[in-house]
Parts: C-alpha cells; structure tokens; sequence
C-alpha cells in the first residue's frame, strides 16, 4: 500500500501543478505515505507528527495551499467536522480526539501553521 500511495503522490494533480514548489519529491512522497499509514493505522499523537514532518519537508506555503485546496483528502480518511474555519481545519479524527491545523497571524498576515492534538 505504501508504494501505491508513493505513486499516487507522484501523479497527484495537486502536486503536478505545485511541482515547480517541491523542493525533493521524494521526500515529500515518502511523507505522504507516513501521512497515509498513521492517519489509517495510528494515534492522534502520530498523526500529528506525520503531518509535522510533511510540513517541514513540503514548507508553509504548500502545506497550506495542500490543506485549502482539500487534496490532503486524497491520502487521509474522510472528516466529517463542521467546526473548521478558514484559519483551522480538523485533519484527523478517531471520536475522541482530533489533530488540528492550525494559521498563526502576524498584522493579519498567515506566518506559520501550529498541528495540535485536542
């Protein structure tokens, strides 16, 4: 299943056209399938972590354009959360705890993201 998920990353429409912001598609395609096992088989606290580790190899910008667009969905199972808002999104969720993503501001400006467990 990993490699599956390592080649639908590759051909992922999403990442086709941010291909000019990836900085090491390896890399990134081995995050998303760390994303895929542990948002299908692991805790909120691995969660959390596989999406650190997307953010730090993928960057600010397309993490956050990865989140906005939905095409995180791809790789993670379904949410079903009405309490998102434009700066927090539920990324995972088992019933009792969730992993949040959520923009930090300076002056009204996005200048980072925070990935919690609540």
């Amino acid at each position: 299943m990993t490699d599956d998920v390592r080649e639908h990353a590759y051909d992922s429409e999403f990442f086709v056209e941010h291909a000019d912001q990836i900085r090491d598609a390896r890399l990134l395609a081995n995050a998303i399938a760390d994303m895929d096992h542990a948002t299908h088989n692991g805790t909120a606290h691995e969660v959390r972590l596989a999406w650190l580790q997307f953010y730090d190899i993928a960057g600010p910008v397309l993490t956050g354009k990865f989140i906005a667009s939905g095409a995180w969905q791809d790789y993670c199972p379904e949410i079903d959360d009405d309490t998102d808002t434009d700066s927090r999104a539920t990324l995972w969720t088992d019933g009792e705890k969730r992993v949040v993503a959520t923009l930090t501001f300076t002056h009204d400006t996005p200048c980072d993201m925070t990935f919690t467990v609540e």
